[in-house]
């Protein structure tokens, strides 16, 4: 995965000769060695193998040709090359990739040298399930919502979604609290068989956002495309300045863009990026979002100044677009329900007696992160994963490479600050040597047997190295513990029983 340096001299990949004179010339990755060469270790014989393996690196010393996965690398084509996100996130250069995945709506190419790979999707023409089926009709709206609905929605209605013929809108089944102060609907045309349009109505401020909603990758994203405030918008939007013949209507007076503003559906490159790529701060695969995608969601300070991607676990990440800035933007999304329909619900004296099955309200933390001190994260992670990729060498435990996941590197990091009581702070330095050296013996009190007994298709990186981290996490916090209650008989630790593996492993 690139997240790990192999030690000097380690070749960690068997190559093979292909059988016949018509193959002189041509290697083939066909496996991967359990641990590194070592001096006195006898000469290995290289095979000689049939025919190639389907999901194979080949080299052809003939024509000096790589073959990745049966694709050659070649020119990205134009189509994708030429597309605006692609442009921007890597400028208008040549591009080589290797095809990798080819399907009805979707081809893959894997970008060569550089760590990252793009999805190219067809037009998608199915839209957004409609998940509301009550229609919008002012004189049948209940009491609660007769009150100030349709004062603040229908001047924009009657001014923009009538023509040419009514958008249909539709509210939840459950009638809005007497308290509300958002209201949430969605919008399609008659024709249409999907969401197009969602729309909040803001209570105090008289208020009106529109987001239409555009496919990106098969997955649906909201983006502004009209307030009837500016003001209060955290796009940035510019107000008519046209000439005018009449004055503006008083809650027109600081409207931007259009409910219809909706381009037509396009093609979709979906461009992530591995967790080797120096940049990326998550431990996992990142997917980059384009800033019209964030519209209305992200204030536009920010997305002028930081590029966004969405982690593995559905997080944002900001990234800075400058080399010299020194923060990055976290965004907590929490899964739950809409907040314009949970979010007065929550806050109330009756929340805290909701039933288990009830759902909570999805909130959003955003945060601002000292990029340096991620840094040291990271280094620390590496460290501990270096720890554990060498324990299963030595010990013969993987069938496979050892690859990390996002969530055993995140579990590595939970780690390290239970152990040192920090969160990677400049002064960390100390303590983060002192627990990883503390990892290291304690990989030697863990109990080796429930490994040894698995058979051998269980034995991947997947199953192995989160079991072994709690293994390893068990003995490292029962050392810190007794040393804590009794430090004279820390030293004796080191005689200690194994530590066992959870019971939750499986």
């Amino acid at each position: 995965s690139g997240a790990l340096r192999p030690p000097a001299g380690e070749a960690a990949q068997r190559w093979a000769h292909l059988e016949g004179e018509v193959n002189r010339g041509r290697f083939v990755a066909h496996s991967m060695r359990a641990r590194a060469a070592k001096e006195g270790d006898a000469e290995e014989q290289i095979p000689v193998l049939a025919q190639e393996p389907e999901a194979a690196m080949l080299v052809d010393a003939q024509v000096v040709q790589l073959t990745l996965m049966a694709s050659h690398p070649q020119a990205l084509k134009h189509s994708v090359a030429s597309m605006d996100d692609v442009i921007s996130r890597f400028g208008d250069v040549a591009l080589q990739a290797c095809l990798t995945e080819s399907s009805a709506h979707r081809d893959v190419y894997q970008l060569v040298g550089r760590a990252h790979s793009i999805a190219h999707w067809t037009v998608d023409k199915d839209m957004a399930p409609l998940e509301f089926w009550r229609a919008y009709y002012p004189q049948e709206l209940f009491p609660s919502e007769k009150a100030w609905l349709p004062s603040v929605l229908e001047p924009v209605r009657r001014t923009y979604m009538m023509f040419p013929q009514p958008l249909q809108l539709f509210l939840p089944e459950e009638p809005l609290p007497e308290d509300a102060q958002v209201a949430y609907l969605v919008g399609k045309q008659p024709r249409q068989n999907g969401a197009w349009l969602e729309i909040f109505a803001y209570r105090a401020r008289r208020l009106v956002h529109v987001y239409r909603l555009e496919s990106h990758g098969r997955r649906h994203y909201r983006s502004l495309c009209y307030t009837s405030d500016a003001r209060f918008s955290l796009r940035g939007m510019q107000p008519s300045i046209e000439p005018r013949v009449r004055p503006w209507p008083t809650w027109a007076r600081h409207e931007a863009g259009h409910p219809y503003a909706c381009p037509k559906p396009t093609p979709s490159a979906v461009i992530t990026r591995e967790a080797s790529v120096a940049a990326n701060l998550s431990f996992g695969v990142e997917t980059y979002l384009p800033p019209r995608l964030l519209h209305g969601i992200i204030p536009q300070a920010l997305l002028d100044k930081f590029d966004f991607w969405q982690s593995e676990d559905d997080h944002l990440r900001g990234y800075p677009d400058s080399p010299t800035g020194t923060d990055l933007i976290l965004v907590s999304l929490g899964r739950g329900g809409h907040v314009a329909l949970q979010g007065a619900a929550a806050g109330s004296a009756a929340a805290a007696r909701r039933t288990d099955s009830s759902t909570p309200p999805a909130r959003a933390l955003v945060l601002r992160l000292k990029i340096a001190r991620l840094l040291r994260q990271r280094r620390a992670v590496e460290q501990v994963l270096a720890l554990l990729d060498e324990f299963m060498k030595s010990r013969r435990l993987l069938c496979q490479p050892f690859t990390p996941s996002a969530s055993l590197c995140a579990s590595a990091a939970a780690l390290l600050r239970t152990l040192g009581g920090h969160h990677f702070g400049p002064d960390s330095e100390e303590s983060i040597a002192r627990d990883v050296r503390a990892l290291e013996q304690a990989l030697a009190r863990v109990d080796l047997a429930p490994f040894e007994r698995r058979r051998r298709r269980h034995r991947t990186a997947a199953v192995v190295a989160p079991a072994l981290l709690d293994a390893l996490a068990i003995a490292a916090l029962d050392e810190t513990a007794v040393a804590e209650t009794n430090p004279d008989s820390a030293a004796a630790t080191d005689a200690a029983a194994p530590a066992a593996v959870p019971d939750a492993v499986p």
